[in-house]
């Protein structure tokens, strides 16, 4: 924008940026940084150090949403394996099923 514009919007009287920035984004850090500044090229450089600073959060949530689906989807292989050997051990060695002819009948 042109400076007669910028100077129209922040100057000794009000300072538009920084109101919009702390009453509708309600980054109030970032709005006083904002009011801080000098200049318009000031109030870029504050700007972009904000979204590299809020890219790089997003960007370390993401990775750890990542991670605990992973480390989710591995869980219950985990779970199912260690109930099969509980199992395995509560019921003892699996043994041959009996056939109906082979039980003896003790006479009436």
């Amino acid at each position: 924008m042109k400076p007669e514009i910028f100077n129209l919007h922040v100057n000794k009287e009000k300072n538009d940026f920084y109101n919009w920035v702390k009453d509708i984004y309600e980054d109030k850090n970032l709005a006083e940084d904002i009011k801080k500044a000098k200049n318009a090229e000031m109030i870029i450089q504050v700007i972009e150090s904000r979204i590299a600073s809020i890219n790089n959060e997003k960007q370390r949530e993401v990775k750890e949403i990542i991670d605990a689906i992973e480390k989710i989807k591995k869980e219950p292989i985990r779970k199912l394996k260690n109930m099969e050997k509980k199992e395995a051990k509560d019921t003892g060695p699996i043994k041959k099923p009996i056939k109906i002819e082979e039980v003896k009948q003790e006479p009436k």
